[in-house]
């Protein structure tokens, strides 16, 4: 038996390929997360009555434009999209519907998307 590439081991091998995954298959990559993680350090993690503040206040500026205005590409782009908003920001974005309904909204939505729904 010779191992020479004909129309008929071509034509053989071709199912195999199906189950292999192709390029378009490949994650999409999302920088949302990662945006929202180097965001919520600054954030946090600087006083904002230090002087190092104002030194990553345009950096935090440039993140939080980043990650209103870039879709998410993946369901833990839009998780960290949802945990921005959420993040306390002295009610700006809650307690204008009746019962603090739109704070349970997106927390309902919020657990959706990390159960994988």
């Amino acid at each position: 038996m010779t191992n020479q590439i004909t129309r008929r081991t071509i034509l053989a091998a071709a199912p195999a390929l199906a189950c292999g995954p192709s390029v378009s298959m490949a994650a999409p990559h999302d920088p949302l997360p990662a945006w929202f993680e180097e965001w919520k350090k600054l954030q946090h993690g600087v006083d904002n009555e230090d002087l190092e503040y104002e030194d990553c206040a345009a950096t935090l500026l440039d993140l939080e434009e980043k990650i209103c205005t870039t879709p998410p590409a993946t369901r833990l782009g839009a998780i960290a999209q949802l945990e921005y908003a959420m993040d306390d920001f002295g009610d700006y974005l809650f307690g204008n519907i009746w019962k603090d309904h739109d704070r349970k909204l997106f927390a309902n939505l919020l657990t959706g998307l990390k159960a994988g729904v």
